[in-house]
């Protein structure tokens, strides 16, 4: 078996937590600030960096009252969360199969015991749980990965974590590139450049060198230890 752990996120990958989240954010806000949210913006956050920067990001001088009001609001909510549509059989059978699985999620533990009590099954089919007092810091940073590896005994290499993180950094990184490539047609066209000229203005020259050194926030691999086997 090649990846004997198996790691997830919790609100938007196993709970429909989202429409629960939105709507304490904007009791929030408006309690609080006297404003809407941006919707968007909230949503986009959910299975992110956690309620702090959230909140943060509404008001840096009212962090703590946003969270209190948050708090309040939320926590009976989580009577009516489920999970997502198929998660339940996925997980018996991944655990069926013998891979452990791992909750890694920016919540407290607390909160996250809601959830439990909601859905049962969660609890009784997760071997480890990272929350977001168990790390100082928090995604995107590894450590809370790590830190459920190390709990559960396990290498780096033998544990997959959910995708929907490689996903938001591909979306990303080709959104960026189409906006780019708009904005620069968008230019050219403004100067009065033709098609034809913007492909030929600069065509492609030498690749250029690639830094293959470990970036310094990775810790050191060393000889590390031999590689995973199936």
């Amino acid at each position: 078996m090649r990846f004997r752990v198996i790691l997830f996120d919790l609100d938007g990958t196993l709970i429909d937590s989202g429409p629960i989240i939105v709507a304490s954010m904007r009791h929030a806000s408006v309690t609080v600030l006297g404003q809407e949210p941006d919707e968007d913006r909230v949503k986009a956050a959910i299975g992110g960096q956690g309620l702090i920067a959230q909140m943060r990001d509404l008001d840096p001088d009212r962090v703590d009252e946003l969270i209190e009001v948050y708090r309040a609001h939320n926590e009976p909510l989580h009577a009516t969360l489920e999970a997502f549509e198929g998660i339940p059989e996925l997980l018996v059978e991944l655990q069926r199969r013998g891979h452990q699985l791992g909750i890694v999620t920016a919540k407290r533990v607390a909160t996250v015991e809601l959830a439990f009590a909601r859905l049962p099954f969660l609890r009784e089919l997760t071997d480890v749980l990272v929350g977001a007092e168990d790390t100082e810091r928090h995604k995107p940073d590894p450590d809370p990965v790590l830190e459920a590896l190390r709990r559960i005994g396990a290498r780096p290499q033998e544990a997959v974590y959910a995708l929907q993180l490689l996903q938001r950094a591909f979306d990303e990184y080709f959104t960026t590139v189409a906006e780019y490539n708009r904005a620069q047609f968008e230019l050219f066209h403004a100067l009065g450049y033709p098609a034809r000229e913007v492909v030929q203005f600069r065509p492609p020259g030498e690749a250029g060198p690639v830094d293959t050194a470990r970036p310094p926030y990775l810790p050191p691999v060393g000889n590390g230890p031999p590689p995973a086997t199936r």
